[in-house]
């Protein structure tokens, strides 16, 4: 560019159209969501697996007045099995309560994302019902697995928890229902077994209607645990037996018709439990339980990791509990809830666990009161924190529906740091290029006023 041509550049500059433009420019750059200081939570995409151990000191260091409970009383008899966050926000519950005979009801309730009730409703349908597992479908209602003697059951409810329909499997008795997932094509599949130690996987379109149904027989197993749907649009699950002198879990693996790949066996002698699975993000597998060896007292938490056909990478125990609900976070590691016996007292608390990729514990919390609790279920939330659902027992061994809260610590203060380096770095930078357009603009506005003059 020569003089001339720059001379005309600036000449360009001087127009307040010109200058409204580049400031609208910078402006949006500040604000726009693929921006440093943008408040868009696409920022976390970017954090790394090994940030779990940063995860780790977050929470270590976590003021526990943050983490808070609640517990739910409509009976003597509430207990909470499982928990999804809802798409409208806040938290739905699932369990079992009691009615005034002394007869359990499916039990479902709606809190707010702090735990405040919302509304909450019992499901009886004139016997002994059983609350099995739920999911929330994609209109906002819930789907809510059931049984009571000699009968397995779907509900269908609408988002306020009303009952839309209500399903029973006359084709297959005594079944009984061990979980449920909604399918990525729509419809449901739900795991269950019968008691000639059969396990079934079962195939529902969205009103519930069976498309078709898969038997699984296999010597020794005598049920499934639980099932999820994978990537690829099959399924797996986990089975447990109760003979002590064989390998106890066996993990299965399916098509999307529910034909059998490949199943595979682990644990050797004594007492093994398979409770809850998950799909890990490079197509392998992980379970959590618990064992028992032989010539051992107590329990013990099971976590076992295979490859993507069933192949054991690992397997290590911790503390002297019981594992009931696993996830894999957003950072690869795993989060695990359950029990663990008492420190000073018999009562068990409710363990949080959070083990890295190679099994290595990484957070070790026991969240209990004066009594007995149990986690029987955790999610990961929207924040990147947890939430666990489960059960606190009083002396009398009553018990209520329990919800802890795990805020997102490390979403939080990582994408705050990533804030606040926006601010002391990148934001000079901006307000530097501003200060050096109006210094110019101003300049060659004063030069060209001094030109005219000259000229007259």
């Amino acid at each position: 560019m020569d003089g001339q041509g720059l001379a005309n550049y600036f000449q360009n500059l001087r127009s307040p159209r010109v200058f409204l433009i580049l400031t609208l420019l910078i402006l949006f750059s500040i604000i726009s969501p693929g921006s440093l200081l943008s408040a868009s939570p696409t920022i976390r995409s970017s954090f790394k697996p090994h940030q779990q151990y940063r995860f780790q000191r977050d929470l270590e260091n976590l003021d526990q007045s943050l983490i808070w409970n609640q517990t739910y009383n409509m009976s003597p008899y509430d207990r909470g099995y499982a928990i999804v966050q809802c798409q409208g926000g806040g938290f739905a519950l699932f369990g079992e309560t009691e009615d005034s005979q002394l007869h359990t009801d499916l039990l479902l309730i709606r809190v707010d994302s702090f735990g405040n009730v919302l509304w909450n409703l019992r499901y009886d349908y004139d016997g002994n019902e059983q609350g099995i597992d739920f999911v929330e479908c994609l209109d906002g209602g819930f789907a809510l697995v059931g049984y009571k003697p000699g009968e397995m059951f779907l509900v269908r409810t609408n988002s306020m928890g009303t009952p839309q329909w209500y399903q029973t499997f006359d084709s297959i008795p005594s079944c009984i229902g061990a979980s449920i997932v909604h399918c990525y094509t729509g419809g449901f599949a739900i795991l269950c077994n019968v008691y000639n130690e059969e396990t079934l996987l079962l195939r529902l379109d969205e009103e519930g209607v069976l498309l078709w149904f898969k038997i699984y027989e296999t010597t020794l197993y005598d049920q499934g645990d639980t099932l999820v749907e994978c990537h690829d649009g099959g399924f797996a699950f986990t089975g447990t037996s109760d003979n002590a002198n064989t390998p106890d879990v066996m993990l299965f693996r399916t098509d999307a018709e529910g034909n059998l790949l490949w199943n595979q066996t682990y644990g050797t002698r004594g007492y093994y439990m398979g409770l809850g699975l998950v799909e890990c993000e490079d197509g392998g597998f992980a379970f959590t339980g618990y064992i028992q060896e032989w010539g051992s007292s107590g329990s013990f938490i099971w976590l076992v990791r295979t490859d993507a056909i069933g192949v054991l990478m690992w397997n290590h125990t911790y503390g002297d509990g019981f594992g009931h609900s696993i996830l894999q976070t957003r950072l690869g590691a795993f989060a695990i809830t359950g029990s663990i016996s008492g420190v000073i007292t018999s009562y068990s608390d409710v363990v949080f666990y959070v083990i890295n990729s190679s099994g290595q514990l990484i957070l070790n919390w026991r969240l209990g009161g004066p009594y007995s609790q149990v986690g029987n279920s955790i999610i990961e939330c929207h924040d990147g924190g947890f939430a666990i659902v489960g059960q606190a027992y009083d002396q009398l061994f009553f018990s209520d529906v329990l919800m802890i809260r795990i805020p997102g610590v490390e979403g939080q203060n990582l994408f705050q740091r990533i804030q606040w380096y926006g601010v002391v770095i990148v934001l000079p930078i901006l307000v530097s290029v501003i200060i050096v357009i109006l210094t110019i603009w101003v300049f060659k506005s004063k030069n060209a006023s001094l030109h005219k003059k000259k000229l007259s």
